[in-house]
């Protein structure tokens, strides 16, 4: 079944890092700024050849809400189709690589929307650029295999 898209102004996502997969919660923000309900929650495969992602209503996995799916092998500029919890066709994302050298930029087209995102701001751009420099925790040697990170979109 088709769930009608929902506005949500503001969110978090966050994203926790381990050896085999990245896993991603979208949180809905609260009034007060806070993370509030999860929204969506995936696994993404690290090292995948054609990258697929699913997110679901939950973290069990039982119910399907969108996937995206590359349109190339290992093509970096190629993008991403979005699809419905049918599989029908949504939506299309890619990353402009070279506004993407300060911050990332990603251009979005859906029914009757063509839109450009931006990081908010360059400081973190260049601070997480920075962190993905540094060996996964679970390499060196560290106590703890995973990271935790925040954003606000």
């Amino acid at each position: 079944m088709t769930m009608p898209a929902a506005h949500v102004p503001r969110f978090f996502v966050h994203q926790h890092v381990t050896l085999m997969v990245n896993r991603y919660e979208i949180l809905a923000a609260n009034p007060d700024g806070t993370p509030g309900p999860l929204l969506a929650f995936a696994q993404q495969k690290r090292a995948a050849l054609r990258e697929e992602v699913t997110f679901y209503a939950d973290r069990q996995q039982t119910r399907r809400l969108f996937s995206f799916k590359a349109r190339k092998v290992v093509d970096l500029g190629s993008g991403y189709d979005v699809r419905d919890d049918a599989g029908r066709p949504v939506g299309f994302f890619r990353k402009d690589s070279r506004a993407s050298l300060l911050r990332s930029t990603w251009h979005v087209s859906a029914h009757g929307l063509e839109a450009t995102g931006r990081e908010r701001s360059a400081a973190v751009a260049l601070l997480r650029r920075v962190w993905d420099l540094v060996p996964y925790l679970g390499r060196c040697g560290c106590p703890s295999s995973s990271m935790s990170t925040s954003s606000t979109l």
